[in-house]
């Protein structure tokens, strides 16, 4: 296991660590100052579903995830001690194999579409048909209601689009 100690200022410096050093899975930061992070310790390991143990922690922890440079990471702020701490994750990898479930509005349906084809002829992946899911479109009238649709995509498709990260669910 490669030891990677330091300070880390930039979003961009944990990808870099996470790419150039694959058997290092998590990394565990403290905050030292304005927008500096010291790394206290990294390994190899690695829970599951990030999201599920952010719920389970009660409001402790906050789920975060960035596609672009490949982690996920938990943060959380110790009232009694003072010090905010960042556990980040390198990002599971996604397959064609996994389904990505997109909340969006009846308005940005037809986007998300075209982007997904766009993506689909540039990578030459196929997403597959709108899987849809809890939410059935044609209940509402609201164009503003969400609807959850399931599609196969990887982290290149977040890549070229990464507005619709935040309608993933």
């Amino acid at each position: 296991m490669n030891e990677v100690t330091g300070t880390i200022t930039s979003i961009a410096t944990i990808g870099e660590i996470f790419q150039k050093s694959p058997t290092i899975n998590r990394l565990i930061l403290k905050h030292v100052g304005q927008s500096a992070w010291e790394i206290t310790k990294c390994d190899g390991e690695r829970p599951n579903n990030l999201r599920e143990v952010a719920e389970r922690s009660a409001g402790k922890f906050a789920y975060e995830r960035n596609i672009k440079r490949g982690f996920e990471a938990l943060s959380g702020y110790d009232i009694d001690s003072d010090e905010q701490i960042k556990v980040v994750y390198r990002h599971s990898i996604h397959s064609m194999n996994s389904i990505t479930l997109f909340e969006v509005t009846k308005d940005e349906i037809f986007r998300l579409q075209d982007d997904l084809k766009t993506w689909a002829k540039s990578s030459n992946k196929n997403p597959g048909y709108g899987i849809q899911g809890a939410s059935n479109p044609m209940l509402t009238t609201n164009m503003g209601s969400p609807i959850e649709i399931r599609y196969f995509v990887d982290d290149s498709f977040f890549v070229m689009f990464p507005e619709w990260e935040r309608c993933v669910k």
